[in-house]
């Protein structure tokens, strides 16, 4: 309703313009350069319009033809985030069904897409130690540890790897670490009291 208003007011002032043009006959005259060009002012008006017209036109077109690319900037990232989430997914999926080597697969294709997220290192480290690589799950842990949002679950992983070789020196201090980060969590009080008593 609001824009058939609009529409019928635009209609209306477009033709009061034409009616109060049409009262007052006129011309006008340009000499430039040796030019002469003389025409009514209802026409000059119109050519002003198209002038300007032609001008919007070209102003949006320029516009869009300077954002093409950031547009498909945009579009390659959104598609390069997706495909790293699919590789996230299909990586947690193999963990849950023991293919370490799908697994891993599947963490090094979302690191690419993602940029090294952290939930890629997770899923390294847990695809290394399915395939019995503690080398390696310990080398994701560390860089893990690194990363303030995935700390904690870096400790849990090296307190799991150190009380598998024995060595509870090492669980120890990746406990207390992590009970310093979270003493609330469970599994952590459990662990660091665990390990305090048997030292």
């Amino acid at each position: 309703m609001l824009r058939l208003l609009r529409y019928l007011a635009g209609v209306g002032l477009l033709v009061a313009g034409a009616v109060w043009l049409a009262d007052r006959p006129g011309t006008v005259s340009l000499d430039w350069f040796g030019w002469h060009v003389e025409t009514s002012m209802p026409l000059l008006l119109l050519i002003c319009a198209l002038a300007a017209f032609l001008l919007l036109w070209l102003a949006r077109l320029f516009g869009f033809l300077i954002g093409v690319p950031g547009v498909f900037g945009r579009m390659r990232g959104e598609r390069r985030q997706r495909l790293g989430f699919e590789a996230l997914t299909k990586g947690l999926v193999a963990v849950a069904a023991g293919d370490p080597k799908e697994a891993l697969r599947q963490a090094r294709k979302a690191d690419s897409h993602l940029g090294s997220p952290p939930l890629s290192l997770l899923l390294a480290a847990q695809a290394a130690q399915l395939a019995g690589d503690e080398d390696g799950a310990a080398h994701h842990f560390d860089a893990m540890l690194k990363r303030k949002e995935t700390e904690f679950l870096a400790l849990r992983g090296l307190i799991t790897q150190a009380l598998k070789k024995g060595d509870r020196t090492s669980a120890l201090i990746h406990a207390r670490k992590a009970y310093a980060l979270k003493p609330d969590a469970e599994w952590v009080a459990a662990s660091f009291f665990d390990l305090l008593i048997e030292e």
